[in-house]
């Protein structure tokens, strides 16, 4: 969520922006700030998190301007950003758009619309044979249940892996009737938590090519 705020809750502190994940309010790093008023006025899930346009000039203590990224542990920049604010945002075919009051965006003249064209997302070699059954990133909460179509009823390899392609959790689970529901409780294999941010659900079964999905693990 984006806007002009300072707080979210009982008292967490979070500049502009914060997330909810369904039953409690968590900040988002450092926030976004530009004295004296701070204003998000469009966020939008990614391929690797999430984007924020608005009014500001510092994301996350960096300095950025009016634009930035999410990554699920610290905020990015576009660049040199935009010249004036971005109220509206759009998230389709691996590009960003971005609508607003500037003329400039990244330096280049670009009169109130410009797209921003995002870096192919790195898929962990070791699972990359099948990259179009990996969708969107989409906000997760430990504990809650990661569902996958899947054709038969063997028992299948669950894998949670990192952004640099470590596994660092495995567990099995069994199809039912085309489903393959599986729960992550957010922790690796050695009973740590695993730090908010982006990782990768992969299932294998034999020799067949693995395949999975993204998810935002949120704090």
């Amino acid at each position: 969520m984006g806007g002009f705020f300072t707080y979210v809750g009982d008292g967490i502190h979070a500049s502009s922006v914060a997330a909810w994940d369904g039953a409690r309010w968590s900040a988002l790093g450092g926030g976004i700030g530009s004295p004296p008023y701070p204003y998000v006025f469009a966020i939008q899930p990614d391929a690797t998190g999430f984007v924020a346009a608005g009014l500001f000039d510092h994301a996350g203590g960096h300095f950025a301007r009016n634009t930035a990224r999410w990554d699920g542990t610290g905020w990015h920049t576009f660049g040199s950003g935009m010249s004036s604010g971005a109220y509206a945002l759009a998230v389709y075919d691996g590009s960003i758009y971005f609508g607003g009051e500037f003329s400039y965006a990244g330096g280049k003249a670009s009169h109130h619309v410009a797209r921003w064209i995002a870096p192919p997302v790195h898929v962990p070699r070791r699972f990359a044979a099948d990259r179009s059954a990996v969708r969107s990133p989409g906000p997760y909460r430990a504990g809650q249940p990661i569902r996958l179509s899947h054709v038969g009823n063997a028992e299948l390899e669950v894998g949670i892996f990192g952004v640099d392609g470590r596994r660092i959790r495995a567990f099995v689970a069994r199809p039912l009737g085309g489903t393959l529901q599986a729960t992550w409780d957010g922790r690796r294999d050695d009973g740590s938590r695993a730090s908010p941010g982006v990782y990768f659900v992969v299932t294998r079964n034999g020799s067949d090519p693995p395949a999975g999905i993204r998810l935002i693990l949120l704090r």
